[in-house]
């Protein structure tokens, strides 16, 4: 019992953790055979607890020969006809036997169970044939035993289907052994064989106690085949784990030898290498012997061989950690390794995994070149020169030197890529820099800060004397036509130059005062230079205040609308035009004209474009709200704006947010804008014009504004700019605003004159039918609360050019009488 339960408990230490249903099924076939035995310890006298124990150690060792058979059976058959066959043929066993042990019942009626549990033992075996082995063997014994039990079972013996019964399922387990174990195994061959001499066991022990029923054998020799049973099995379970344990090692010798990826083994103590593979050789430049002579050290940068021998010695930093190595050759290479403990040749070591990074660190540099680096030219952009300009103007404050920060474009080059092609203007692009770069000092710095923007940098200088020299020879040099692929190009430049310290000692206030004055010198003179004053100056720092306080304080009261009305002919009020007015807590008023591109030029006029809609909104609701009859407000909007693909959309929402009629936001774009973007801006239009929304066109006149191009936008007004309306009225202007109003009339668009500032002015338009007016003379700009008392007045000036109109129609009439 000692042994058998020692069997048990190796067997389940042996499958725990392991899903192998193999040896769970050995493990519960062995725990049977010890409640067999535990059972024949139960001595009872009752006959009827003596048939309880018999058929219970029978049963016992039944279940564990099917547990047995079917841990080999279940390897070649399907899963679900395993559990159908032991559903079936275990309890037609149990039965069959149980049975013959209690002796009911007898002759004819046992021998038809038997041969019935034969007959369905038979079909499995002959429906499994495709599947199984010795199928022709299996049966042929299951037909030999069962006719032996039957005949026995006739002639009143019983015990002999007891027998019968034990003696076969033990020999078909030693069957399905041999036919799916290791043949050629021990351990399989010692299984089979005690598999055949238990299956033995039950017919000899009969035939001994039946020739001579008083021989008294030891017991314990008929369980020695059991005991076979089970050293094989322990031996087979021992075998596969060396072989599995073999297969692994060489498998994970294969891998360590063949991985593509840099291996190899250290000792903790002695930072010498134990074992390393082929692809560390190579990529070290070693053979194998004279790399396993080496240490860590001997492979590292002396720089990083300190903190790299520290890391191994206290497995710190394990991870992913980047190092340069040295070839045999000298030169060094980037490699990230992966550290793992290991026990090797029984003492700790580490086990390194490297990659050589090579690569991806030249790949990291292009990366980075491309991050701080124009593509075109190669030169430095806004990113680096920023920091080279930091460096440039600490270094120039420490010597007590100066600095000149010279920022140029290219005079109009939008017209060299609109001639030429883009082709053409990359390529004057790239001559530029070259010439830049020629033309300029090792230690100064030329850099590419937009499409064709260049900002050079001179460090050293001890007077101004050095910068007015070299803007003297960038101008020059540029004289003279450039040859680009045979097209002869004027280029000239537009310069602005910041000196430091005389003009600040801030990097980004010296650069910001260049590129002020370039655009002076561009505004001015196209091809000349202009050098920051206190004037620029003064102007640069309105400009950072306003754009400052646009950003923050948007909303502190300081920003406002007032309104111009425009009268119709009748001289009523017909509309109201919104005008944006900032007054700056420090800077006073600043008119939009200041306003407005201070805005662009910081990206800030969606916003405060929305702003303006906001609040056109809100004093319409208080309009509305003292009962002032209603005129639609147009708002100005800017080529920014209305050119975002969400501009309809967000300005529904604004109007459905405040319920307003759509009819009562009239909106004003530039022609300039709606001519240089008309697929962007009609898309917009006929969606807000299918809502109700009117639109006009302001500056009109000053475009380049056609007929045809006109014809596709969704425009109701036309807004004749005021540089057409001439105090006094001269013939060419007379002549240009009748053809204007003819044109847009026949286009069915109403026509506004702007800037009437005359009565003699308002005169000439009435006479030419313009719809409606716009000025001083009219109006100025007024605060929301003066235009309630305008609405629904005639204008006086409209009374006097009324009467003065009936006057002279009196007297043409008294003349004709």
């Amino acid at each position: 019992m000692a042994v058998l339960g020692l069997i048990v408990f190796l067997f389940f230490v042996r499958a725990r953790g392991r899903r192998d249903s193999r040896l769970w099924l050995w493990t519960a076939g062995w725990l049977s055979i010890v409640a067999h035995f535990a059972v024949e310890l139960w001595s009872p006298t009752s006959p009827i607890w003596q048939n309880v124990q018999a058929c219970i150690s029978i049963d016992a060792l039944l279940l564990a020969a099917s547990c047995f058979i079917y841990s080999q059976a279940m390897k070649r058959l399907p899963a679900r006809m395993t559990r159908t066959v032991a559903a079936t043929l275990i309890p037609a066993t149990l039965l069959t036997v149980n049975l013959a042990v209690i002796g009911w019942p007898t002759g004819w009626i046992l021998a038809l169970l038997v041969a019935g549990r034969q007959v369905l033992a038979i079909l499995w075996i002959r429906s499994s044939r495709r599947e199984l082995q010795f199928t022709g063997l299996s049966i042929f014994t299951a037909m030999l035993i069962g006719a032996w039990m039957c005949t026995s079972a006739m002639q009143g013996h019983p015990e002999i289907v007891v027998y019968g019964l034990l003696c076969e399922v033990y020999l078909s387990t030693a069957l399905n052994f041999y036919a799916f174990g290791w043949r050629s195994s021990i351990a399989v061959r010692t299984m089979i064989a005690g598999f055949v001499a238990w299956a033995a066991v039950f017919p000899v022990a009969y035939f001994v106690s039946a020739m001579w029923p008083n021989f008294a054998a030891d017991p314990e020799i008929w369980n020695v085949p059991k005991f076979f049973v089970a050293i094989g099995m322990i031996l087979a379970v021992m075998e596969e784990d060396t072989r599995v344990a073999r297969s692994l090692g060489e498998d994970y010798r294969l891998l360590f030898e063949s991985n593509p990826q840099p291996f190899w083994i250290l000792d903790v103590e002695t930072l010498r290498f134990l074992a390393v593979n082929q692809a560390a050789l190579d990529a070290h430049g070693y053979t194998r012997e004279e790399f396993l002579q080496l240490s860590i050290k001997d492979l590292l940068e002396p720089k990083s061989r300190e903190v790299a021998v520290e890391n191994v010695r206290t497995g710190k930093g394990k991870q992913h950690r980047a190092s340069r190595h040295l070839r045999k050759d000298g030169s060094t290479f980037p490699m990230d390794i992966t550290v793992q403990d290991i026990v090797f040749q029984g003492k700790p070591c580490r086990f390194v995994m490297a990659v050589d990074v090579t690569e991806r660190e030249v790949l990291q540099q292009e990366l980075d070149h491309k991050a701080v680096h124009d593509q075109l030219t190669g030169l430095p952009n806004r990113a680096l020169l920023s920091d080279l300009l930091e460096r440039a103007v600490r270094r120039t404050r420490e010597s007590r030197e100066k600095i000149a920060v010279i920022s140029l474009d290219i005079d109009r080059f939008k017209r060299i890529n609109d001639e030429y092609g883009l082709r053409i203007g990359d390529e004057c692009i790239r001559r530029v820099a070259e010439a830049l770069v020629v033309q300029m000092r090792a230690l100064d710095v030329v850099a590419r800060t937009g499409g064709d923007e260049f900002t050079i940098v001179l460090t050293g200088l001890k007077t101004t004397m050095t910068a007015e020299w070299a803007v003297r020879d960038l101008i020059k040099m540029f004289a003279e036509p450039q040859i680009v692929e045979g097209y002869a190009i004027q280029i000239a430049v537009n310069v602005g130059v910041a000196i430091g310290p005389d003009d600040g000692d801030d990097a980004q206030v010296l650069w910001r005062g260049a590129e002020r004055a370039r655009e002076q010198a561009k505004a001015s003179a196209p091809g000349t230079a202009v050098w920051f004053s206190a004037e620029l100056r003064k102007a640069a720092d309105e400009q950072t205040q306003i754009e400052t306080y646009l950003r923050t304080s948007m909303d502190d009261g300081s920003l406002s609308l007032a309104y111009q009305p425009l009268y119709g002919a009748d001289g009523r009020v017909e509309s109201v035009e919104a005008l944006l007015r900032l007054n700056h807590p420090t800077l006073g008023l600043v008119s939009p004209e200041k306003l407005i591109p201070i805005a662009e030029t910081a990206g800030l006029m969606i916003p405060l474009g929305e702003w303006v809609i906001e609040s056109a909104c809100h004093q319409l609701l208080m309009w509305k709200a003292r009962q002032v009859p209603l005129v639609p407000v147009a708002v100005n909007v800017s080529g920014l704006q209305i050119m975002h693909s969400d501009f309809a959309r967000r300005l529904m929402v604004t109007l459905e947010r405040h319920g307003i009629d759509p009819g009562l936001i009239h909106v004003e774009v530039t022609e300039s804008v709606a001519m240089r973007n008309v697929e962007a801006v009609s898309a917009q239009m006929e969606l807000l014009a299918n809502q109700g929304i009117s639109f006009s066109i302001d500056d009109f006149g000053t475009g380049y504004s056609s007929l045809g191009r006109l014809s596709e936008l969704r425009a109701s007004v036309l807004k004749i700019d005021r540089s057409f309306m001439q105090p006094d009225c001269s013939k060419h202007a007379h002549s240009i605003v009748q053809a204007i109003i003819t044109m847009a009339h026949s286009l069915g668009h109403k026509v506004v004159a702007e800037g009437v500032e005359s009565e003699m002015q308002l005169g000439c338009l009435r006479e030419l039918g313009c719809d409606l007016y716009q000025g001083y003379l009219l109006a100025r700009p007024l605060p929301a609360d003066e235009i309630p008392a305008l609405i629904g007045v005639v204008h006086p000036v409209f009374s006097r050019a009324v009467q003065e109109s009936s006057e002279g129609l009196h007297l043409v009439a008294s003349a004709g009488a």
